[in-house]
């Protein structure tokens, strides 16, 4: 069955003229009808929409909290400080290529006292160097005597040296090589390092090399 609209207003038209009815008063029946259809909608719809919201779980609200983290303070390491290490003295020892040396009144003059090799003297200062027949001559004091050396009869060597035994020895460049020099009764040394029977010596004029340890050694 077919619903003939137009058949239909035909209808209300006639049955306003019928009745009198004005034609803004079928408008305003209309306008009535279809706001109250419009209300039912809304009416109907409205629950359903708010039954949904109502329906939709809420998420639980997380409240960010800062996390407390308790704060140990590093401690910063103090640096050590290495301990300043204590200097070696150094002393003037009498060294040549013989056993003794002799130490003079004056430069040149008169022997007045034997040092043997090995022993410490003292620079004086009261006096001052001088040279005479082309040597540096230097005051020197051995065990309270005042007197005179040249230059060439001292060296300086640290503390704590060694001295060769009697007759002395020879200096080897390496161990069981060639001959570098003689070193007389009473040489002072130092000692680097001991291989087998051989020493490795520092001289006080700086200079290294191999001595038997055959050759006695009196500190």
């Amino acid at each position: 069955m077919t619903f003939d609209i137009s058949q239909w207003l035909k209808n209300i038209r006639k049955g306003a003229q019928e009745f009198e009815i004005k034609p803004w008063m079928t408008v305003a029946v209309l306008v009535l009808m279809l706001g109250l259809l419009g209300l039912g909608l809304v009416a109907w719809i409205v629950p359903g929409i708010a039954q949904a919201v109502m329906d939709t779980p809420v998420p639980p609200t997380v409240i960010a909290t800062a996390a407390i983290t308790d704060t140990v303070a590093t401690p910063i390491p103090t640096p050590s400080i290495p301990p300043t290490p204590t200097p070696i003295p150094q002393v003037y020892v009498v060294w040549t290529e013989t056993a003794s040396v002799y130490l003079l009144a004056e430069p040149g003059a008169s022997i007045i006292a034997a040092i043997p090799n090995g022993k410490q003297v003292e620079i004086r200062s009261d006096d001052a160097d001088t040279t005479i027949g082309g040597i540096l001559w230097k005051p020197v004091r051995y065990e309270m005597v005042d007197g005179w050396l040249a230059e060439y009869e001292i060296s300086v060597i640290q503390d704590g040296y060694l001295l060769l035994g009697e007759p002395g020895t020879s200096l080897f460049k390496e161990t069981e090589g060639s001959i570098d020099r003689w070193l007389s009764e009473g040489t002072p040394y130092h000692v680097i390092e001991e291989q087998d029977h051989w020493i490795r010596v520092l001289l006080p004029d700086e200079i290294e090399g191999w001595i038997s340890k055959n050759a006695v050694a009196a500190p």
